[in-house]
């Protein structure tokens, strides 16, 4: 499966909001890049290298925060769930 652009981020941050009940949830996973400014590919494990400008994205965790401005969501800092390939969990929630 394809990964989201950042603006298909953004897209599905107000898609999100529509759909979500005051009080959701929507799990989410990602790669992680280091920083906001990380331009090089990450080797994510032996056979996922992830890009900035290309499938498979990585993503600077604040980028999500930024996705979800202006709407009722906020998003939990990435955590680890133990995914063979590295991917970390966001949770994004609805406000009430």
């Amino acid at each position: 499966m394809p990964s989201l652009t950042s603006s298909g981020w953004a897209a599905c941050s107000t898609e999100t909001e529509r759909a979500l009940v005051a009080g959701g949830e929507l799990y989410a996973t990602f790669f992680e890049a280091p920083n906001r400014r990380w331009l090089e590919p990450i080797e994510q494990c032996a056979d996922v290298v992830t890009y900035l400008d290309r499938d498979p994205y990585h993503y600077d965790p604040g980028f999500f925060v930024w996705a979800c401005e202006g709407t009722a969501l906020s998003v939990s800092p990435p955590f680890d769930w133990g995914h063979p390939r590295n991917q970390r969990m966001l949770i994004f929630s609805k406000s009430a």
